[in-house]
């Protein structure tokens, strides 16, 4: 529903749309309990809300991160020291109070 308002599209177009773009492998679509969904009926027989992202590929690829914005960064594992959180220091925040 939120593609088709967004979009301004009928819904058989947009379902037209989301199957070629998962069938070239640019998408991956998933269920609330984040099990892919290969097929348009899969999708059609899911009661949970879908969740649409870019294919993982294309987030590894160089082209695409500078085509997007992102340059030559890499992508990190969350388990990566520079990631983690710094639990020992306080971060000051200015307050603002209003009588």
């Amino acid at each position: 529903r939120q593609l088709k308002a967004h979009t301004g599209r009928e819904s058989a177009a947009v379902s037209r749309a989301v199957d070629t773009l998962v069938k070239r492998g640019l998408i991956v679509v998933r269920d609330r309990f984040n099990r892919r969904l290969y097929s348009t009926a899969e999708r059609r027989r899911s009661r949970s809300g879908l969740v649409f992202a870019i294919h993982p590929l294309f987030l590894e690829s160089a082209l695409y991160r500078r085509r997007i914005g992102l340059g030559d960064f890499t992508l990190r594992s969350s388990q990566s020291e520079n990631n983690k959180s710094n639990y020992h220091s306080k971060k000051e925040t200015k307050r603002d109070y209003y009588a």
